[in-house]
């Protein structure tokens, strides 16, 4: 299924609305952390940027993915 663009069918608005209902306390907490005006992630960045290791990065891109699905979802509702 490419949802990358709008306007989404039927069926994509429908497994992205389901995907986000069962996953609310998760967006509870990223909107929660969008009002923030900041964040310390504790990496310490040296150079090169390049080998910094981000080990937490893998397990967020899921919930990277579902923020961005549920963005079309409400960009198409207006």
């Amino acid at each position: 299924m490419d949802i990358s663009r709008l306007p989404l069918r039927e069926k994509e608005i429908a497994a992205i609305r389901a995907v986000v209902e069962a996953n609310a306390a998760s967006f509870a907490a990223v909107d929660s952390a969008m009002t923030r005006k900041g964040v310390d992630w504790q990496v310490i960045v040296k150079s090169p940027a390049i080998s910094v290791l981000l080990p937490d990065l893998g397990e967020q891109r899921p919930l990277g993915r579902l923020v961005a699905h549920r963005a079309l979802l409400n960009a198409q509702a207006g």
